[in-house]
């Protein structure tokens, strides 16, 4: 009888346990608290939020003023600058706009000293450095370098390049400013270079081993990438990617890109290098690919929502924003303000 009776009970309890199991009932111990229930279905999706990765996402925010391309972007703390470029009249223009990222609104800042397009711009130690560029229709290269305050909201003359350089594309390795490729009065080159900020002498560091301009460039791991561009038409784009190490002094040629393309823009965001757009003979590209330094491969991002070469990019936080560019090949521009929270 003891036995019969035990086994109706152990069948009872388990009947009982699968009938809050398929209302979707899980019984949690809790701790201090004792004992807490909560729905099934909660619970999983609790899980399942804690362990799956977070998609990238894009969004809108806030257009530029004016439609541009050609321009450069680099951000001081919360605020994205956008330098230079070009109008839908193909006037190259001196304006320098501020983006607040915490209040998606625009302003004006003190133009550049002279109206430029695909300047090579980085921000270090709190202000702009702003090399080189191109002048008017006939993309003449500028031998420059203008430092921009925001305390004082003034630009400043700083020493020469050793070249006139447009195209080019900039990064930060400790105390320089590294400058690398572009086109000079000869067309594309391999030519790189670097501005000692503390000194404030100019460099002539170890060429690359490719000729090319409109390029992107980062530095990360205390290495520089120099990544895609053309020899000066879209014609002749190249998805090359070659990393520098500055206690070599040597170029290594990497894994190229998946596409070949240039005038592009690129950010170094997590650990990784994010290259944005670019432009070929017949279209524009909207992809974004992604360089992982450490496993040396390409993966794939979310598409831009729209499609743009000589475009500006820059990080502020956990978001990129992606500003301004033309929508078609050739001369065209636009006023996007895009945004990838990856």
């Amino acid at each position: 009888m003891k036995k019969f009776f035990l086994i109706i009970l152990t069948l009872g309890a388990t009947v009982y346990f699968y009938y809050w199991y398929v209302r979707g009932i899980d019984i949690l111990l809790g701790g201090d608290e004792g004992v807490s229930i909560e729905t099934y279905q909660s619970f999983a999706t609790r899980i399942q939020s804690k362990s799956a990765p977070k998609a990238s996402v894009w969004l809108k925010a806030a257009p530029m003023p004016e439609p541009l391309v050609g321009v450069a972007a680099a951000a001081i703390k919360d605020v994205v600058y956008v330098v230079g470029g070009s109008d839908g009249f193909a006037r190259t223009v001196d304006v320098v706009f501020a983006y607040d990222t915490v209040r998606d609104s625009w302003s004006k800042a003190q133009s550049l000293p002279k109206a430029l397009h695909h300047v090579a711009l980085v921000a270090d130690g709190g202000k702009l450095y702003a090399i080189g560029g191109l002048e008017g229709i006939a993309s003449t290269p500028s031998k420059t370098m203008f430092i921009y305050d925001p305390g004082t909201n003034s630009w400043k003359t700083g020493a020469m390049p050793p070249k006139a350089i447009g195209g080019a594309a900039a990064a930060v390795l400790g105390d320089k400013i590294h400058v690398i490729d572009g086109l000079g009065y000869g067309g594309a080159s391999d030519s790189h270079v670097s501005y000692d900020v503390p000194t404030g002498r100019w460099l002539t560091e170890e060429a690359m081993n490719s000729v090319r301009g409109y390029l992107g460039g980062a530095a990360i791991g205390g290495k520089l990438y120099a990544i895609g561009g053309s020899e000066g038409s879209v014609a002749s784009n190249t998805a090359t990617i070659e990393v520098f190490d500055p206690a070599t002094s040597l170029w290594d040629t990497l894994e190229p890109m998946p596409s070949r393309r240039g005038r592009i823009a690129s950010v170094v965001f997590d650990g990784k290098i994010y290259v944005f757009g670019g432009e070929a003979a017949t279209a524009t590209f909207d992809r974004v690919d992604v360089y992982d330094p450490k496993t040396r491969s390409w993966s794939a991002a979310p598409s831009m929502p729209t499609a743009r070469h000589g475009l500006g990019a820059a990080v502020v936080g956990a978001k990129i924003f992606v500003i301004g560019g033309g929508r078609r090949p050739g001369l065209s521009v636009s006023d996007v303000n895009e945004v990838l929270v990856p």
